[in-house]
């Protein structure tokens, strides 16, 4: 479901966001989707008798921590998406432009409106 939603959100966000970027949160996305379905016939295997059965329950549970880790990278490229390279920007203005993002963070447009200096009410 998420590798659809990002293949669908694709064409609209790199209109915004450098293809490097983007590129690299798809190879992790699809590591993961490779990761899960190896594991997924591993823990299968774990259903069978004897040690056959047993070994791939060993590998099920180290695979888990590594798809565990996969998923990590996947969630930490998507929020570098969001807030560093500024893809939710591609909704916010649908109109905008390659390196939209970039123009708005050095004109200081992404700042918030209650980001104020509070030594002043001291």
């Amino acid at each position: 479901m998420a590798t659809q939603t990002g293949e669908s959100q694709e064409d609209r966000v790199e209109r915004v966001v450098a293809r490097g970027a983007l590129h690299g949160h798809e190879e992790a996305a699809e590591r993961f989707l490779v990761l899960s379905g190896v594991l997924v016939l591993v823990a299968a295997a774990g259903l069978a008798p004897g040690t056959t059965g047993r070994a791939a329950r060993i590998v099920t549970a180290a695979g888990a921590v590594g798809v565990l880790a996969a998923g990590a990278q996947v969630g930490h490229s998507g929020g570098l998406l969001v807030y560093r390279h500024g893809a939710a920007s591609a909704y916010a203005n649908p109109q905008v432009g390659p390196n939209a993002a970039a123009r708005s963070v050095a004109a200081g447009a992404m700042t918030k409106p209650d980001d104020r200096d509070d030594r002043d009410d001291r």
